[in-house]
């Protein structure tokens, strides 16, 4: 599982790109009021290796980023260890 923040418009539609190209499960969650707030959560793979693909895609193409609470685990104490990318790279 790994978590992508869609800190602006460029980067959700960058993101729904990425993950379209792959047979993977993904779940947007946010608040309701702010883009800030939304993140999607991609969780399951339909085709096997697709999950470790769309990650490795999402390395190349997003700032990994260190959250002080993961947003799918919050009620836990310990690190979980999700991955948890930001905004995109610009390579240009």
């Amino acid at each position: 599982m790994f978590i992508i923040r869609c800190i602006d418009a460029v980067g959700l539609k960058k993101a729904l790109f990425i993950l379209s190209l792959y047979a993977v499960r993904f779940e947007a969650r946010s608040n309701g009021e702010d883009i800030n707030t939304t993140y999607l959560v991609v969780d399951e793979e339909r085709r096997e290796g697709d999950l470790r693909l769309a990650e490795m895609t999402c390395q190349g193409t997003f700032a990994q980023v260190t959250l002080p609470a993961c947003p799918v685990c919050e009620d836990k104490e310990d690190i979980c260890g999700h991955l948890v990318f930001d905004a995109a790279i610009e390579y240009f």
